[in-house]
């Protein structure tokens, strides 16, 4: 039994997980509708800014956006993320990513220097108000 033991746990040792976890947190953003148009707003930690973006409706891959290597959109939580004049219909689904970079994480050395955010949503209409509810 001894000559067996090795044999047998050596695979087994082989297949073990990695230690720490290497698979990155995604969040959820805040959304929201103000004046018929779709707000998304997130907690900024410290000196964010949106790096990238990308908004599609599900079921139709055609009726997408993507941006990358966004300047100049610091984040705050006073403030809804530009949607750069995505057109958002009542009685869709939709799913919106973007991905946060911290300047001071980045000039820190630190990681993860960037956050990832994704959401799925519909849009309907409420008594003539715009509503918006996750998935």
């Amino acid at each position: 039994m001894k000559r067996n033991f090795p044999v047998i746990f050596f695979p087994l040792f082989l297949t073990g997980c990695p230690m720490g976890d290497r698979v990155p947190m995604v969040y959820s953003a805040k959304l929201l509708m103000v004046a018929n148009s779709l707000c998304i707003q997130v907690q900024p930690e410290g000196r964010e800014r949106m790096s990238s973006l990308w908004i599609e409706e599900i079921g139709n891959p055609e009726h997408q956006l993507q941006k990358y290597n966004i300047v100049d959109v610091p984040v705050s939580v006073q403030k809804c993320l530009p949607t750069y004049g995505y057109t958002f219909q009542p009685g869709r689904a939709y799913h919106v990513s973007f991905m946060l970079e911290s300047l001071d994480k980045n000039n820190g050395g630190l990681t993860p220097a960037s956050r990832s955010f994704s959401n799925g949503f519909t849009i309907w209409i409420n008594a003539g108000v715009w509503q918006v509810a996750e998935l």
